[in-house]
């Protein structure tokens, strides 16, 4: 897998894969990736002012993911604002700041 850098209306956006290491490398759904998972894989890599990530990871009506990591402890793990983003037109709001 391979990282994807795009260019949205002047904001630069990279799109990180990350392997399944908690269940196996089969399991290819975002809902059942882990924090450490994710953490492990993008810690030390310019990630920017924020790292985005869909709410379909996180135990549902919280922010905990299936190892019981926090979005907190993710956040402080990488040095970056993480925020959940519920469905494609919140990413695109969020990747747009709001503008058309």
């Amino acid at each position: 897998m391979k990282e994807l850098a795009l260019e949205i209306k002047g904001a630069d956006v990279t799109v990180y894969p990350i392997k399944n290491e908690f269940f196996g490398e089969s399991i290819t759904v975002s809902g059942l990736l882990t924090g450490g998972d994710i953490i492990n894989q993008l810690k030390g890599k310019d990630l920017g002012d924020e790292l985005l990530i869909s709410e379909n990871m996180l135990r549902a009506d919280t922010e905990i993911f299936l190892d019981d990591v926090t979005v907190t402890d993710m956040a402080n793990e990488l040095g970056v604002k993480v925020s959940i983003v519920s469905d494609g037109y919140d990413l695109a709001e969020k990747l747009t700041n709001g503008k058309e």
